[in-house]
């Protein structure tokens, strides 16, 4: 008897020692002790049954119809290789049970595109997520302290990773081929991050900005950045301008441009401006005549003719534009153009007589370079005929070093005139984004690329001989910013506009002031005149502002207070920046105010200031605005140096 009991014991334990096997609409899961050992059926969405404690090695490896699979609360571990070379899944919800994923667990599970790891996790193991090419963002939990080798390697469209302060180890290639991430948010402060072990081929670490005492949410952010913008990919098709004779020619190339632009790029900001850019120089190609001579006479006689033709194919290429679908957000320009094959010097004649005319800008053309002179800006010193001269010496310069380039000697009356006229000249062979217009002594202008012309255009009002030169400035404390500020500094630093604190440093965290933000202005647009006086009761001639300050009261951009105050030295509020710069684009490049300004100004929850709601809204419509996180506009707040530089950086693009 007692050996019938033990035989039927040990046959109990034995079963009991078997695989059980759950069978569930969505296939068969095969269970031990707890473990999921594999699972057979038809994939899809799979639910794995509570009381399940472990999903073991392989148990859903290869499965590539598996697309989503929901993991019980009872889960503590996710085992080797578990759900590799699932291809199909898209959705995983791990449990806060969970404290280790092992080896290659999810390794190349290409649909993969998010996945929230538990808080409780402390480790997991090599090549964890290797390959899975569609996660584009991971944060790492605090339990985590080591990346184990090849953790994210082939994930090519990770942008952005999140790791704590906690982290003391990043293993060999956790990061290679990661070739789009740009962000790492980084719990910690710099020295911490420099404190890890970080193993070689690492490369994508040190191309990305590392976000130090971030959590990389939002709320870590005072201000959206680095948002898409669609109009910044418009390609203009330059080699349909070279075919423009007559406003018939003029108005098909600005039809094949519309025609290549998305419906993404028609409506945004950036692409409205660059498509007016393109219909501009399209009517400045049509309104042209050859001048055989040196001698290069601007009056109303000699451009009587072109005035005509340039108002009407200004009016076929803007109707082109809106039948194209695309807005014109502000007047595009009645530009004629003088062109002349003569080399050596070039002498240039304007009277007076032609600001009788509706000419807004004339451009002498020669074989290596051009001057465009507008009219407006000409009215400060028309009182008799100018003359200005330029040469093509040829010889090239590199700060004092001679390169080759083409350098272009210009001769002003009275050796400076009271506004800029546009230089425009050959780019250098390199990059054109740190490219600039400087004089012999390698002294930026500003200057930036015009994609319509394929030109370097810098603003001169100073005689002087002038070339083309990369001029890169970089600052050493703006690593941790985001791409867009730090992209938006180093930019206005080339082109002379915006300086650092010192020579390697920028401060982009600091508050910037009245005079600082006049400084910006008149330097973008090419207007700081170093002899402007000004009636401000409270600037002295010793201020290092004086010149600005004058420059800015006399451009009618920051013109003080009632009681004749500046107030130079006092910071500036975010609505006062804001506005000025909208100001800006409807003084200088005849920007219209929005049809419904209620429209834009109804993207913020709290309100404007009365006196601002036009520029705000204008400001809106053209993306100058730096947007809060928490929704509102927050226009008496300060803005950081950084920041701002952001506007100004919108806003320059924005001048021709």
């Amino acid at each position: 008897m007692k050996r019938s009991l033990s035989l039927l014991l040990a046959v109990v334990l034995a079963l009991g020692m078997l695989p059980v096997v759950a069978r569930a609409a969505d296939g068969d899961l095969t269970i031990k002790n707890g473990v999921l050992m594999s699972y057979s059926g038809p994939g899809g969405d799979v639910t794995i049954p509570n009381g399940v404690t472990s999903i073991g090695n392989n148990a859903f490896s290869q499965c590539t119809s598996l697309t989503s699979v929901t993991i019980p609360d009872s889960v503590t571990s996710i085992n080797n290789f578990a759900f590799k070379d699932c291809t199909g899944l898209t959705s995983v919800t791990l449990p806060d049970s969970v404290t280790s994923i092992g080896q290659g667990a999810f390794a190349r599970c290409a649909s993969l595109t998010g996945i929230t790891l538990p808080d409780g996790l402390t480790s997991m193991g090599y090549n964890v997520f290797s390959n899975c090419t569609g996660l584009t963002s991971i944060t790492i939990p605090d339990g985590v302290t080591s990346l184990q080798d090849g953790s994210f390697s082939g994930c090519t469209g990770l942008t952005s990773v999140t790791i704590p302060s906690g982290m003391s180890n990043i293993g060999y290639n956790v990061f290679m081929g990661c070739t789009a991430l740009t962000d790492v948010y980084y719990g910690g402060s710099e020295a911490q991050w420099k404190a890890i072990s970080i193993y070689i081929r690492n490369e994508p670490l040190t191309e990305a900005t590392i976000h130090y005492n971030s959590t990389g949410t939002q709320q870590d952010q005072e201000y959206f950045y680095d948002a898409p913008d669609p109009g910044a990919s418009v390609t203009l098709p330059t080699e349909e301008l070279e075919r423009v004779t007559d406003p018939s020619t003029a108005v098909r190339a600005v039809q094949a441009l519309v025609g290549q632009m998305t419906n993404e790029q028609k409506s945004s900001a950036t692409g409205m401006d660059l498509a007016a850019l393109y219909a501009e120089t399209a009517t400045a190609k049509a309104a042209k005549k050859a001048v055989n001579s040196n001698d290069v006479i601007i009056n109303a006689a000699a451009v009587v003719e072109l005035e005509t033709i340039a108002k009407n194919t200004s009016s076929a290429v803007e109707s082109a534009l809106v039948n194209g679908g695309v807005s014109t957000a502000r007047y595009l320009s009645n530009t004629v153009t003088l062109s002349t094959n003569a080399t050596g010097k070039i002498s240039i004649k304007i009277d007076p007589d032609i600001l009788t005319t509706e000419v807004d800008k004339i451009r002498v053309e020669t074989p290596t370079y051009a001057l465009t002179l507008k009219t407006e800006d000409l009215k400060a010193d028309l009182t008799e005929i100018l003359t200005i001269t330029t040469e093509d010496t040829g010889a090239g310069y590199a700060a004092g070093k001679a390169n080759g380039k083409v350098v272009v000697s210009l001769n002003l009356p009275h050796g400076k005139t009271s506004n800029p006229v546009t230089l425009s000249l050959p780019t250098d062979k390199s990059n054109t984004t740190y490219q600039a217009v400087v004089n012999t002594s390698g002294k930026s202008t500003s200057s930036k690329y015009n994609p319509a012309t394929v030109t370097m255009d810098g603003k001169i009002t100073n005689s002087g001989s002038y070339t083309v030169q990369t001029n890169e400035k970089n600052f050493t404390d703006i690593q941790n910013k985001s791409a867009e500020m730090q992209a938006a500094i180093r930019y206005l630093a080339s082109k002379g506009i915006i300086n650092g604190k010192t020579s390697t440093t920028f401060d982009p965290d600091g508050s910037i002031n009245r005079a600082e933000i006049a400084a910006l202005l008149v330097r973008a647009l090419g207007k700081l005149d170093n002899g402007a006086t000004n009636s401000f009761v409270d600037v002295k001639s010793g201020d290092w502002y004086y010149a600005a300050a004058g420059s800015s009261q006399k451009n009618g951009l920051i013109k003080g207070y009632n009681d004749k105050t500046f107030r130079g030295l006092t910071t500036i509020s975010k609505v006062q920046i804001v506005a000025v710069a909208s100001r800006v684009l409807t003084t200088e490049m005849g920007y219209k105010a929005p049809a419904d300004a209620a429209a834009y100004l109804g993207k913020y929850s709290d309100t404007v200031d009365k006196w601002a709601l036009g520029e705000v809204a204008l400001a809106t419509r053209e993306n100058l605005v730096v947007y809060r996180t928490d929704g509102t506009f927050s226009g008496t707040g300060n803005m950081t140096r950084g920041d701002a530089a952001i506007i100004i950086y919108r806003l320059f693009q924005r001048i021709w």
